[in-house]
């Protein structure tokens, strides 16, 4: 009988291995690098490779009437769009939720709050002078975080990193762009994975 016990608990154990090792054999980080100006239009990008486009990246100036400070009526917007059941992480400002820039290695997981289905803000910066919304202005290295799904509805994590650079000419004038370098997900449903991150465990 003992022998019987110790039996199928090394086949317990042996099977519980296999399993992990199975994993972590399908574990895998795709990243794709790109280097795509995003100024005055938009970008639209499929982060897994299955042919639909996740997101959508733009950026553009608007003009308008600013009565109490005339001749700073351009300002700057910059977005991400999603599709249905995609989500970026986000967090409250005074005007409503917006993109939040993460620095290289922050954890983009289940823990994080992920704002989805439409237009969410980056920043918003000029209108009526030099005030800003968003935490994207002039930040050269930064990295959006994003939830998808895939065609089984499973959830995937997944990271973009993303430039932005604005300044007044000598005229006056606003000028702004946005930069996309790459992107990477996690393949395995429910596994976290860091702003940066291109390979490696999570």
């Amino acid at each position: 009988m003992a022998n019987m016990k110790c039996l199928r608990f090394k086949i317990t154990v042996l099977v519980a291995l296999a399993v992990f090792l199975f994993v972590s054999a399908q574990a895998e980080i795709v990243y794709k690098q790109v280097n795509v100006i995003v100024d005055g239009h938009h970008y639209w990008f499929d982060l897994n490779g299955d042919g639909i486009y996740d997101f959508d990246l733009g950026s553009w100036l608007n003009s308008g009437v600013c009565w109490t400070n005339p001749g700073t009526e351009s300002s700057w917007s910059a977005y991400v769009n999603m599709t249905t059941g995609n989500g970026v992480v986000t967090t409250s400002g005074e005007f409503g939720p917006y993109a939040v820039a993460l620095p290289q290695g922050a954890p983009i997981d289940s823990h994080q709050s992920f704002g989805g289905d439409g237009l969410l803000t980056l920043l918003e910066w000029g209108d009526c002078g030099t005030g800003s919304f968003g935490e994207w202005l002039n930040l050269p290295n930064r990295y959006l975080g994003f939830q998808l799904l895939d065609a089984r509805r499973n959830v995937h994590y997944a990271w973009a990193q993303v430039g932005t650079f604005a300044y007044i000419d000598q005229q006056g004038g606003l000028r702004s762009t946005v930069f996309l370098s790459g992107f990477a997900w996690e393949t395995i449903p429910g596994q976290g994975i860091l702003a940066g991150q291109t390979s490696g465990e999570y």
